[in-house]
Order: C-alpha cells, then structure tokens, then sequence
C-alpha cells in the first residue's frame, strides 16, 4: 500500500460507527448529528470493502461504487470534497478524474472505480441506470426520493461481473441527518411500514448516533471547542432536536 497514512481505523473508530463498519448487511443507515462523522465512515466502508473484495481472473481486486448526491451542489461542496480529503489524488492510492467524475483506487492489488453522480435531472436518472455497481453510497440520504432509491438498489451487486470472479459483499449505505417526520427516510429509519396502506417494511440496519450534547457525543475530538453548544444557541427547538440530538420518536 502507499506510504500515504490514513488517520482512521474502522475497527477503533466511534462506537456507533464501529458496529455499522461490523456490520454485513445489505443495506445499512447511519443517523446522527451534523458533524458526526457520518461522511467520513461510508468513505472509509467503501475502501475497506475494495480491499476485502476477492481477487478476480486477472488477480486484481476489482469493484465499482457509485457514490449519489440529491444534488450536485452537494456533490460537488460535500459529498466529493469528504472523499478528496480523505483520499487526496496524487499521493499513491488513486487519481480523481475531473471529465468521468471518477475516482480511480489503484494501489497494491486493488483496482476499483468510485463513480459521482447527483440526482438532479431526468439524465441523471438515465445515467444511473446504465450503470453496474458493486454497492453504492447515499450520502444525505432524507433528499433522495424512495423511487431513485429503489432505482439505485437495481443497479447493485452487478460488478463484477461472473466470468470475471465473484461479487464479495455487496450493500447501499447511507447517512443522514434526522429525515422530518412522515417522510420515506423516516419510515425506514423507524422500521415502519413505506405506506399506510400496506405492511412493507425496509429491511435496513440503523445505527443511531448519540446526541452531540450528550457525554457519548461521536467525532467531538474533530470538531472545535464547545461546537454544538455554539451552533444550538438561538436555534428552534426543532431544529436542535434534529440536527444536534438527532432525536425522534423511532430512534
């Protein structure tokens, strides 16, 4: 591997985000505060599965993860620039290339591709669903709607292909803030039925974050001094219940 060092280890990291990294589930949530780390660990998971995907024919391991933003302001002044600080080009892990919106992982015996792409026009629909992933990553997830959701779930477990080896672990992940009440992501994260007027229930893992005022508050040792009691001062009620204590009915 580089000699480049990542600051992170999945198997020491917060407590919440330590089970999510545990977990095999195809499809698993992370919700918690804003500034919990949430980003940081679905980078991080989508790494540790490139690394743990088995070898092909060619003996390379090889995957694809499609990596959505509802929007591409989003992508562009979050979702990507998460990745780049975490996996900067240049420094031996991979290159970002500009014209596909593609991360090319290439070190030691991985050789994955992490595709960008935001949701906000009918062509990017289009594009998504000429796409074959290994798994994917929702990042803000309360903004994309259940259809585009759904969408992205067909596009999954599709690389690599048989005659070049075998999918190893394939799954969405996704993270989000507290979703308002009565919504699609609420329903999910809460395990309740999608509509009331069937008993369909998504079959997700959740892991919940602790409030970020608690004394189990996650990714405070990153964060400046007396930063969520800053940015709750003044703030409604409501907004500090989702935003800060991440806190629901459900969860």
């Amino acid at each position: 591997m580089s000699e480049f060092k990542l600051n992170y280890n999945v198997r020491e990291s917060a407590p919440t985000l330590a089970e999510f990294h545990k977990s095999d589930h195809a499809f698993k949530l992370i919700v918690g505060p804003v500034g919990s780390g949430k980003s940081t660990a679905c980078c991080m998971e989508i790494l540790h599965r490139c690394m743990e995907q088995e070898t092909c024919r060619d003996r390379f391991r090889r995957s694809k993860w499609l990596v959505m933003n509802s929007t591409r302001h989003g992508l562009d002044h979050h979702t990507l620039p998460t990745w780049l600080d975490w996996l900067p080009s240049n420094v031996g892990l991979g290159n970002y290339d500009m014209d596909s919106r593609t991360y090319y992982l290439e070190f030691d015996d991985i050789r994955a591709e992490i595709i960008f792409r935001a949701f906000d026009t009918q062509e990017d629909i289009a594009d998504v669903l000429n796409l074959e992933v290994t798994g994917a990553w929702l990042n803000d997830c309360s903004n994309i709607s259940q259809y585009k959701h759904e969408i992205i779930e067909g596009r999954i477990c599709r690389f690599p292909q048989r005659f070049l080896g075998n999918v190893t672990y394939s799954t969405v992940i996704a993270d989000m803030n507290m979703p308002e009440i009565g919504t699609y992501w609420w329903r999910v994260a809460g395990g309740k039925p999608i509509d009331d007027c069937d008993d369909i229930v998504v079959d997700c893992a959740v892991f919940a974050q602790p409030s970020g005022l608690s004394d189990r508050a996650e990714n405070v040792k990153n964060l400046p001094d007396g930063y969520y009691d800053r940015i709750s001062c003044g703030k409604s009620s409501a907004w500090v219940n989702r935003f800060i204590h991440s806190k629901d009915m459900y969860l």
